[in-house]
């Protein structure tokens, strides 16, 4: 009786339960049918969307990109104004303009414009806006793109849209250098840049819907705008950004974080124009010891705190070219060492090292290089000279060691580095054969072998050693998402799929 009883009690329990979750459940989902609706509607708040978006920029002058001298204005113009051609993300050379291009001849080159482009006023695009832009760089020295043109000789119109291009002489890389953006020939008064109306034009895939002192407005054709807001010092750029009043910026100070802090915003870093590198005068330093002196530099502590990219080689920035299997030697001072005592000591090993006196920067690192390489047996002295003086010292072979920053340009090559008259006094004749072959090949799976090459006899004889490339950094608050990544030549490459999160 007292089993039965019990049976029947834990039953009548269980039941109980099962009654009390299923009023408790029905007054959840009806009794607090106000709060669930809240609750929805919060999240569809947090996940909407706007394809609209802000840009912060600094030390504006003009949106024109031929006169303007201002970094940020000459990104920005990417958006607005096409070229005949552009630079891809990896660096390649691909055709913008134009519809094809050939190389006649070292100094002669044939280009055919793509035939259904128009103005943001509906005007045909022709071959004399080409011609119009090229004659106007050609005055205008204090552009910074009149150095792309400097050695054309004369534009040839075929038709419309055919012409040539004869320069004074040959120019290595020139592809690169037909990547400055056209303008319209029939918005600017004749022969001159003075525009007819404030409303600048261009063929790219933003056009200017406002120009105002502190903003500038651009949209595309699916209604997408851009709003361009112009801050008048550095300062004012980052408290804006720090406070949310705008969604992107651009810097080139890797020290950022010491204005606007760590947290709250994202980055996205890339190789920056400016190379630093160290020369070796080949004529007095042997083969082994400069690849003890390559093995003895630790990279990493002399690119001011890591904000600085490591640069194995010049043409590093060139995506395409990097994946390759080709070892040049990274930091083993153990290495270093082994190649010093085959060589029977270091009683003789002292070098100069001639350095920029007033870049107070590079005297860093030459000092730093200085107590690395003591540290294999090398006795270094720091020879602070002029900037103007650095060419006598490579005129008369009176250096050791020279420590360089330049920037880097679109059609940079090796030649400078590698090819006759080098800084380095170094000579190779397979080199200079690969140096050759490469100037007028147009085949990308050739062209990497004969890069590859080229690297295969760098890396056993170390005329220079690449030490860093200067750094190129968006950086975007924790609303805007996409694909940030991009290089010196242009920013926007995916900008049509960055937008706004709430």
């Amino acid at each position: 009786m007292f089993y039965k009883f019990k049976t029947n009690g834990v039953k009548i329990l269980f039941y109980t339960i099962i009654v009390i979750l299923i009023i408790l459940s029905l007054y959840i989902i009806y009794g607090n049918k106000d709060d669930k609706t809240v609750v929805v509607d919060s999240r569809k708040k947090d996940t909407s969307i706007s394809y609209n978006f802000s840009i912060g920029i600094t030390g504006y002058d003009t949106i024109n990109p031929i006169l303007s001298k201002n970094k940020d204005s000459q990104y920005l113009s990417k958006l607005i104004y096409n070229s005949i051609l552009t630079i891809d993300e990896d660096f390649r050379i691909k055709e913008d303009l134009a519809k094809e291009y050939s190389k006649l001849n070292n100094t002669t080159y044939l280009i055919k414009l793509k035939e259904d482009i128009y103005w943001h006023d509906g005007q045909v695009f022709t071959v004399e806006d080409v011609k119009f832009t090229i004659e106007n760089l050609k005055n205008i020295k204090e552009s910074i793109y009149n150095k792309n043109v400097e050695k054309i000789k004369e534009i040839y119109v075929i038709d419309d849209y055919t012409f040539k291009i004869h320069l004074k002489e040959e120019v290595d890389n020139f592809e690169y250098l037909l990547c400055f953006p056209i303008l319209a020939k029939h918005s600017y008064e004749e022969k001159t840049l003075i525009t007819k109306t404030d409303n600048h034009i261009g063929t790219g895939k933003y056009k200017i819907i406002k120009i105002e002192p502190e903003e500038i407005i651009l949209i595309n054709d699916n209604n997408r705008e851009i709003v361009i807001k112009i801050y008048p010092s550095v300062t004012k750029l980052y408290s804006a950004f720090m406070k949310g009043k705008v969604d992107l910026i651009y810097t080139e100070n890797v020290n950022y974080e010491h204005y606007i802090g760590k947290i709250g915003y994202g980055n996205n870093k890339s190789l920056g124009q400016k190379y630093g590198y160290l020369v070796i005068n080949s004529k007095k330093i042997e083969k082994d010891i400069r690849q003890a002196i390559n093995y003895a530099i630790n990279k990493n502590s002399i690119i001011y705190n890591n904000k600085y990219i490591i640069a194995n080689f010049p043409l590093e920035y060139k995506k395409y070219l990097n994946n390759n299997d080709i070892n040049i030697y990274e930091y083993d001072i153990n290495k270093a060492k082994e190649i010093i005592l085959k060589k029977g000591g270091n009683s003789n090993l002292n070098f100069n090292i001639l350095v920029c006196g007033t870049n107070e920067q590079l005297v860093l690192v030459a000092e730093q290089i200085k107590e690395q390489l003591l540290e294999i047996g090398i006795k270094i002295n720091v020879i602070k000279i002029r900037e103007q003086d650095l060419q006598y010292y490579i005129n008369l072979g009176q250096y050791d060691l020279i420590l360089l920053e330049e920037t880097i340009e679109t059609n940079s090559g090796l030649n400078k580095y590698l090819g006759y008259d080098n800084i380095s006094n170094y000579y190779n004749e397979n080199m200079n054969h690969l140096l050759k072959d490469i100037k007028n090949i147009k085949d990308e799976k050739l062209f990497k072998e004969k890069y590859n090459a080229i690297l295969e006899i760098y890396s056993k004889e170390i005329p220079f050693i690449s030490l860093y490339f200067s750094s190129n950094i968006i950086l975007y608050n924790s609303k805007l998402k996409g694909n940030f990544e991009h290089n010196w030549y242009d920013l926007f490459y995916n900008i049509d799929n960055w937008y706004i999160q709430e």
